[in-house]
């Protein structure tokens, strides 16, 4: 592969792997704990009910026999391991639906993307800005109404599937200031590999917690169930309170687990956030007001001890051994990290007044500062710098976010926040400027709903004025409007873009590129992030190669030397690629097919293998020291293809 660079974000990810490892090895120790633990009980059971059922002549088996026998012990184990597995698979499927199943789960609703509240719309128009700045898609989100205190998580499997949640007091009490930095908090959560890592903890402690329910069944037979007649047996009473304890031992000691584990993330997340919004004030004005708040960050929902570590605030409360079972770190401390001139002891030190709902933005100033180059030139920087500004959370991405999101027009925003608008909007990005063939496409888009058509017709004015860098950032917009449209809408969408776009007769790298953007985004996506099935380039040499040549040629349709050469250069840096000397074939039509295909594949292969595609993607597109719109359209799909979230470029 490519000589060692820095690649931060690919660090955070076989970092979560790691952890996830070293924390199955604790909680595998835990469980073989608790194992010895049962099996004392249980050999305590069968020698007892031997002893009161067996004959006086029979031999039995001494205590000691029964507690070294490898069968018993290995019985025992191999059941306490299906009880936990199973229990906590079965946690996991319940939280197949991502971060939306956990949002609902804690008492969440889901947010229309038109809401007109105006605390709802501040909080959307945030996330959409830090969405566009991260090349997050734009994640779900929900609001907690029943809940007063300052609170907000992240959650889901994957960026893909990832839902943001902020409770009532939230929305209620921060500034836009403070609300941008509890968002880029979260944000920093989506972007380190944190979300895996919380859903698998929360099955496993689920998945501990099942042996009480064992105990509790034994403890109803012990103590002759509800009937007043049956006779109770002391052995199963005993057995079942032994169990009880072992289990919530168990829980105990993951908790433990899991909230040391928690501690560590929140400062990485506060170091970020303030990096990414270069105002340590906005969060440390939300922390402040956490500390001023009578009930603080504190969760009411019978829930949120299974889901403490996802929150941004202590979510529970903790009277005894809280240096151990506290998921975050002590808030003055937090404050003090992010804001070293905090004195607690000052008057007025945590403030908890009302928000004031106006706000400089992210970073003021540079509204519209990243338009004003002219449109065939985004960037000329090295190129080895792109692959470290995959998931990083920066000022300068912040404020370019900001910029797109002002860029494109109320009239569109407000149209992509509905499921029909939506539509109008995706359909209206595809017209084509000749007339004849613009009334065509009206027609084709007229089989799917005359409304919709009529109003792409009157949104493709203004989607003409866009900057084309903000193109791709409106289709991920829509994409949370996309997806509350009825299943056989959805279903119908698809084929009548593809009919938009082969009006012509050819597919163009844009069209390509909101078509592959929709098919991801339209559909909630679901289940466990996508399994790793390739450590090593060779069997995807193939799809290196295809997708290469398919960059050099957005770049250089025209000129099949200069793409050629651009080709050889992202081909050099990784080298098991070049050492295969695949050749460059200037083809006048792209396989699209092909493209998709390899997307795929890669999108299985270890984070070093993604990160490394991406430095010789970069490569490839930066062989002549400037990348154009379609080049970096096509770099930033094929990154979050590759669950690799890539931020806009930066002006030089």
């Amino acid at each position: 592969m490519a000589d060692a660079r820095v690649m931060n974000f690919f660090e955070h990810q076989d970092r979560a792997r790691k952890k996830t490892g070293r924390l199955i090895l604790l909680f595998v120790v835990a469980v073989l704990g608790m194992a010895v633990a049962v099996h004392a009980v249980v050999v305590g059971v069968v020698y007892s009910v031997q002893a009161e059922t067996a004959s006086k002549n029979a031999r039995l088996p001494s205590l000691d026999e029964l507690l070294f026998d490898p069968v018993i012990f290995g019985a025992v184990f191999a059941g306490l391991v299906l009880l936990i597995g199973l229990a906590s698979l079965i946690r996991v499927v319940q939280l197949r639906g991502g971060g939306s199943s956990i949002a609902a789960m804690l008492g969440g609703r889901s947010i229309d993307p038109a809401t007109r509240d105006p605390n709802e719309r501040r909080l959307m128009n945030v996330i959409e800005e830090m969405a566009i700045a991260s090349g997050v898609p734009m994640p779900d989100v929900f609001v907690m109404d029943d809940e007063s205190a300052i609170n907000a998580f992240a959650a889901g499997y994957a960026p893909d599937n990832a839902a943001i949640a902020v409770t009532r007091g939230t929305l209620e009490r921060l500034s836009r200031d403070e609300l941008q930095g509890v968002m880029a908090h979260e944000f920093s959560h989506i972007l380190n590999g944190d979300m895996r890592i919380n859903i698998r903890l929360m099955g496993v402690l689920f998945g501990i917690l099942a042996l009480t329910v064992i105990g509790r069944i034994l403890i109803r037979a012990g103590s002759g169930g509800r009937s007043s007649r049956s006779k109770g047996t002391p052995v199963f009473l005993l057995a079942g309170l032994a169990l009880l304890i072992i289990g919530y031992l168990g829980a105990f000691i993951g908790r433990i687990i899991k909230s040391a584990v928690s501690r560590q993330r929140e400062y990485l997340a506060d170091a970020s956030a303030v990096q990414f919004t270069r105002n340590p004030y906005g969060l440390a004005g939300a922390l402040k007001k956490i500390a001023g708040l009578e009930g603080g960050s504190l969760i009411a929902s019978p829930k949120a001890e299974e889901a403490s570590h996802l929150f941004f605030g202590q979510g529970i409360r903790f009277s005894m051994l809280s240096g151990l079972l506290s998921t975050h770190p002590p808030i003055v401390e937090r404050i003090q990290r992010v804001d070293p001139s905090f004195n607690p002891e000052l008057p007025g030190a945590f403030d908890v007044a009302e928000a004031a709902h106006g706000g400089s933005g992210l970073v003021s100033g540079l509204a519209g500062s990243a338009f004003t180059l002219p449109v065939a030139e985004i960037v000329s920087e090295d190129p080895g710098t792109i692959v470290t500004r995959v998931g990083s959370l920066d000022a300068a991405s912040a404020g370019v976010g900001e910029a797109i999101h002002r860029s494109i027009p109320e009239e569109l925003r407000d149209a992509a926040r509905t499921g029909d608008g939506a539509c109008a909007v995706v359909f209206a990005l595809l017209f084509a400027v000749e007339p004849s063939m613009r009334a065509e496409q009206i027609t084709l888009a007229r089989r799917f709903d005359d409304a919709v058509a009529a109003n792409a017709a009157r949104l493709f004015e203004p989607v003409q004025g866009l900057d084309p860098r903000a193109r791709l950032p409106l289709v991920d917009l829509a994409a949370p409007a996309l997806r509350t449209l009825a299943p056989e809408r959805i279903a119908a969408l698809g084929p009548t873009i593809e009919a938009l776009v082969a009006a012509d007769g050819q597919v163009t790298l844009f069209e390509w590129c909101l078509q592959w953007l929709i098919a991801k985004r339209a559909r909630r996506q679901t289940g466990r992030a996508t399994r790793v099935a390739f450590e090593s380039v060779k069997p995807l040499i193939p799809d290196m190669a295809a997708l290469l040549a398919q960059i050099a040629r957005a770049g250089n349709p025209a000129d099949a030397n200069d793409a050629r050469t651009a080709f050889e250069a992202g081909v050099a840096r990784i080298a098991e690629l070049a050492a295969t000397k695949p050749k460059y074939e200037h083809a006048e039509r792209p396989a699209w097919d092909r493209v998709g295909r390899a997307l795929d594949r890669l999108a299985q292969a270890s984070f070093e293998i993604r990160g490394a595609f991406i430095d010789a993607a970069a490569h490839t597109a930066f062989a002549d020291r400037h990348v154009t719109v379609n080049e970096s359209d096509l770099l930033r799909v094929v990154a979050s293809s590759l669950a690799c979230p890539l931020p806009p470029f930066v002006n030089a």
